[in-house]
């Protein structure tokens, strides 16, 4: 959820950035007569999309929440995750989003070594490691998820690698001295029941953040 810098032919040329940062908050404050204080969060690739909207727009939010996400872009294990992710949804070339892994735009975008531009922000990290949990059972699923099997073999595969993740951006904002909240729930694979719970866990820390 980036602004792209270039029309891909399959899906155009995507302004996520602007519609979440500039055109959505306008809209709601208008309508909703809202107190113009935000916090934001996500799930899975949009948790590192938070990240880096919060970095880019610090005055814009108080608070910010990933869950299940992955904070390393600029690393060639990081652009090919992103690569995959972004054909997979929609067949679209992801070197029309930040340019051909090295450009600059994968670096600027990095959540993981830009961490420091953080600072200030209430944070809010977690992440299952990967083995089958509580919803990984028969008749468990979300409507439209992944099949059973699915879930537990692809999702447990995503969900170890953002554990991985989540820990290292989490001893990233230790050495920074950035406070954090990083909740590690155990076992759980990369799918909506866990995201869930990590949603209403999270929740006293980002009603905190925008009562201060």
């Amino acid at each position: 959820y980036t602004d792209w810098i270039a029309r891909d032919p399959v899906i155009g040329k995507p302004m996520w950035k602007t519609f979440l940062t500039t055109e959505l908050p306008r809209a709601v404050d208008r309508s909703l007569r809202t107190s113009g204080v935000n916090v934001i969060g996500g799930m899975s690739m949009s948790a590192t999309s938070v990240l880096n909207l919060a970095i880019a727009e610090p005055k814009l939010y108080k608070g910010v929440a990933a869950y299940s996400g992955c904070a390393r872009t600029s690393t060639l294990d990081g652009y090919s995750v992103i690569r995959g992710t972004v054909y997979i949804a929609n067949k679209a070339n992801v070197d029309n989003m930040w340019g051909p892994f090295g450009s600059p735009l994968w670096t600027k975008y990095d959540p993981y070594i830009n961490a420091a531009k953080l600072r200030g922000q209430t944070l809010y990290l977690s992440s299952g490691n990967g083995m089958a949990g509580k919803y990984d059972k028969p008749g468990l699923q979300a409507p439209g998820a992944p099949s059973l099997g699915e879930q537990v073999v692809v999702g447990g595969a995503l969900e170890a690698a953002a554990h991985t993740c989540t820990t290292s951006m989490a001893a990233r904002l230790r050495s920074l001295r950035i406070p954090a909240t990083v909740h590690l729930s155990g076992n759980g694979t990369h799918s909506w029941g866990y995201w869930q719970d990590e949603l209403h866990r999270s929740w006293p820390t980002l009603d905190a953040a925008l009562r201060r």
